[in-house]
């Protein structure tokens, strides 16, 4: 029990922590719909799942084995990211109003984002292989071990459809209205800024300064 608390614990400290997945959902929830926030939580929770699943099959070590492989994953998910966020810039996407009828839910899209951000997201598979190899070592319990992904996986879609929820409450959503399209070019930046800093462009950028 102490071990899952522990486990749980850990893992909603790194959901607290800021990266792609927030600035996706903030992106969806209020640019979309409250249930594009609710699929690309659930999006989150399955590209948890799929990490989870690989490194307990013992996968995660050829990750390990072979940077260019590791490298690659970088580079594909800060392409994605940065796609992400030239959509938010250029296509006008926020179609927030009192009546919220003109917008243009994609449930199904968002479920994809969410899972194609958490699984190319390198820093999120890293965390669960290191968890697996210093918590849920191999001479751990099964069952224990399948517990502890039910909770991450659950605490993952719960956080964010917390989130999302607290995003869409009317009361906050109005407050964005007079913002909406500076937040959503806000939310673009952040999300260059992320696929640069996954791409590892700055830390190769500050090795050549120095």
């Amino acid at each position: 029990m102490n071990l899952l608390i522990t486990i749980a614990l850990t893992h909603l400290l790194a959901l607290a922590s800021p990266g792609p997945d927030l600035v996706l959902v903030v992106r969806n929830a209020l640019g979309k719909s409250r249930l594009d926030g609710y699929f690309t939580a659930a999006g989150f929770a399955l590209g948890v799942l799929v990490h989870l699943s690989i490194g307990l099959l013992g996968l995660g070590l050829l990750f390990t084995q072979l940077p260019w492989l590791m490298q690659g994953l970088k580079i594909l998910g800060a392409i994605y990211l940065a796609y992400i966020g030239y959509k938010s810039w250029s296509s006008g996407s926020f179609k927030m109003n009192d009546q919220r009828t003109s917008l243009v839910s994609e449930p199904w899209v968002s479920l994809r984002e969410g899972l194609i951000t958490n699984l190319l997201n390198v820093k999120a598979m890293l965390f669960f292989f290191s968890l697996l190899i210093t918590v849920l070592k191999p001479e751990v319990d099964g069952t224990l071990k399948l517990s502890a992904v039910a909770i991450m996986v659950s605490l993952t879609f719960i956080w964010f459809s917390l989130v999302t929820r607290f995003l869409t409450i009317d009361s906050i959503q109005k407050r964005f209205l007079s913002m909406q399209r500076t937040l959503e070019r806000v939310l673009a930046l952040l999300l260059w800024l992320l696929a640069l800093k996954l791409s590892g462009v700055v830390e190769w950028s500050l090795e050549l300064m120095a």
